[in-house]
């Protein structure tokens, strides 16, 4: 797990995403995150008290307005207003797939700041072109109440000319990893990469640790592991459904990185 963190301030709208997809957002952001600000608002948030308490999240429970006018919304807007100003955070993740927030995505961006926003599969595409990234919030099939993240292509730059080879590459070496003994998470397969490649690193290819490239190029899935307090430790590499066929084969080839 990486240890230099940048910080991260999350704003949950919960008039616009259900409470249940939270975890699937923390899950994305701890690997590389350290949440200083965690936030969700909204009416009648006491069935979801638990629930965001388990998170560490604040609750911002609003009154209701008249018609045409959304307090969470205003009060979202204002709270990450003052965290810009106040400059603790490194980064913004707005969780609400409202257009309405397009604007306090687009300031905070001019500010320098990166902004993340996860949202339904219905998000407006001006909020998803603003934001540095986008993340779509979709239910797991056949499992209740869970829910899972998924980048998006709106706001994802991807300008390197190698990517396709590299996460070619990547789905071979995770491939070749998993089939291996021994423990499957990213420590042991940063550790296994760099003895295929010692000057290999995450950064040439604009990511910030190995968590970080995998999520990128969706080479595989990552497994939360928790420990007995349900803190995220590591992750664990599970392939997806359309690498377990490939993996039961024999693996040829050179399959080192090109990093030159």
């Amino acid at each position: 797990m990486d240890k230099d963190h940048r910080k991260i301030a999350v704003y949950i709208d919960l008039q616009n995403v259900p409470p249940r997809s939270i975890p699937a957002v923390f899950e994305r952001l701890m690997g590389d995150w350290e949440l200083v600000t965690k936030r969700a608002y909204g009416t009648a948030l006491t069935p979801y008290r638990k629930l965001l308490g388990s998170h560490g999240i604040l609750p911002i429970e609003t009154a209701s307005v008249k018609p045409g006018k959304n307090a969470a919304d205003i009060t979202l807007t204002a709270d990450a207003v003052e965290e810009l100003c106040r400059g603790q955070a490194d980064a913004f993740c707005i969780v609400s797939g409202d257009s309405d927030f397009t604007a306090l995505v687009s300031k905070i961006r001019e500010q320098g700041k990166q902004v993340f926003v996860f949202g339904p599969p219905s998000t407006p595409d001006t909020l998803k072109r603003t934001c540095t990234m986008f993340f779509v919030l979709q239910r797991v099939e056949g499992k209740a109440g869970r829910w899972r993240t998924e980048q998006g292509h709106a706001g994802v730059e991807r300008t390197d000319p190698h990517a396709s080879r590299l996460s070619q590459k990547l789905s071979q070496l995770v491939e070749e990893f998993v089939a291996n003994p021994g423990k499957k998470t990213v420590d042991a397969f940063s550790g296994f990469v760099k003895h295929r490649e010692p000057t290999f690193s995450p950064k040439r290819y604009g990511a910030r640790s190995i968590t970080s490239l995998l999520r990128k190029f969706a080479v595989c899935d990552l497994r939360p592991l928790t420990d007995a307090m349900g803190v995220i430790r590591s992750y664990e590499l599970v392939l997806c459904r359309s690498q377990v066929t490939d993996s039961q084969r024999a693996l040829a080839g050179d399959q080192t990185i090109e990093v030159s």
